[in-house]
Parts: structure tokens; sequence; C-alpha cells
């Protein structure tokens, strides 16, 4: 249905098919890792709950009736997880009648002061040379870690805890710029307060 292909069961009185899907979070989780291993954990959680069985049962046939099928709705769908915040809120949400979860579009988060100053430090372009140079052996030409047909165009902090620590280079990973703006959209926030590794080199 969303991420993998599930049974359709037929109920006794005909009252539409049932998905029969896992309902092991954490076997779904570790499906999506394994098939999207460069996209942030918020994703693979994001997965993880959309292809649940009771997900399924209880969001696929409005997602149907809005966007006229599963497919269409994936990347809709993404997105309002991510604007919504909390399962409860979808819930909510999903209640509403008056709620169109189509006018929900990426949107270019803001980026906190100190994020900007580091990212133009003497200190992050070493560690973004260190990182591609890391990448250059891995790869052998460094190209998008998420789609490899697109350039290298930026760095991406795949995890903004590790910003100021020895081993930061290890976590920036190559992108071109739509999938930076995707990834970005999807997934962890840019802390609003610098993390106390990075505040030496502000």
């Amino acid at each position: 249905m969303f991420w993998s292909e599930h049974a359709l069961q037929h109920t006794l009185f005909g009252d539409g098919p049932v998905v029969v899907a896992s309902d092991n979070l954490s076997e779904l989780v570790r499906w999506a890792q394994q098939t999207f291993p460069h996209e942030e954990s918020d994703l693979h959680r994001y997965m993880a709950f959309l292809t649940h069985e009771s997900t399924q049962n209880f969001l696929g046939p409005m997602l149907i009736r809005r966007f006229g099928s599963i497919d269409d709705a994936k990347v809709p769908t993404l997105h309002w997880l991510e604007d919504v915040g909390s399962f409860e809120t979808i819930a909510r949400l999903t209640r509403d009648k008056d709620n169109d979860c189509t006018r929900i579009t990426t949107r270019v988060r803001s980026v906190p002061d100190w994020y900007e100053i580091y990212n133009k430090s003497e200190r992050c372009l070493q560690m973004k040379e260190r990182a591609k140079e890391y990448w250059g052996k891995y790869m052998g030409s460094i190209h998008c870690s998420v789609n490899a047909r697109h350039d290298y165009e930026v760095m991406h902090h795949s995890d903004y805890g590790r910003i100021g620590e020895g081993d930061e280079f290890r976590f920036l990973v190559p992108l071109c710029n739509d999938c930076h703006a995707s990834v970005s959209a999807r997934g962890p926030r840019i802390p609003a307060a610098a993390p106390e590794g990075v505040l030496k080199w502000l």
C-alpha cells in the first residue's frame, strides 16, 4: 500500500477490503532503514507508521478519496506528518472533515543564527573538506548520496548533535540541492541553541 505490497482481505459483510500488513513497528522501522539507509530517522518512523496495518486501515480510505490513489498520497502525507508533528494531532485532523492535507507543502525551515555563522567558519569549511575526502574514498567520485544520478552540490549535517566534535566530518553527507531541500524539510530541526561543542568555533 504505502511502501510495500500488502494483502487486501475482504470482510464477511462486504464493508470493503481490510489491509493485512505487519503490526510490528520495530520490524517496519528496520525495513525502512534497510530500504532507505541514507534518509533521516524521522522518515523511517513516518514510513513505519504509515505502513502499519492499523494506519493503513484507518487512513487508507480517506487518502484514496482525497488523492485518488495511495501512490498519489505518499508525498503529501509525509509533508502532512512533518507539519502536524504528533500522532495525536494527526488523529484529530483526520476527524476534522474541513481539514485539507492537500494544502500541506514542503516549507523552507528557518535556520538559527549560530548555524549560519558556523557554516561560514574556517572550522566548518575544514570539516566539509574532510568529508569530501572521506566520501571520495568511499564512492570513488562524489555524487548525491540519496540519488546517485544527481551531482554533489552541498554537504548536509545528518546529526546536528555532532557539530563541533572531532568526528563531525563523518556526519556530513553529500547531497544535490533538490534532495537537500527534501531531506531538510523532513529531517530533524536544527536546534535553536548551539550545541556545547560548537560554541568555541563561533
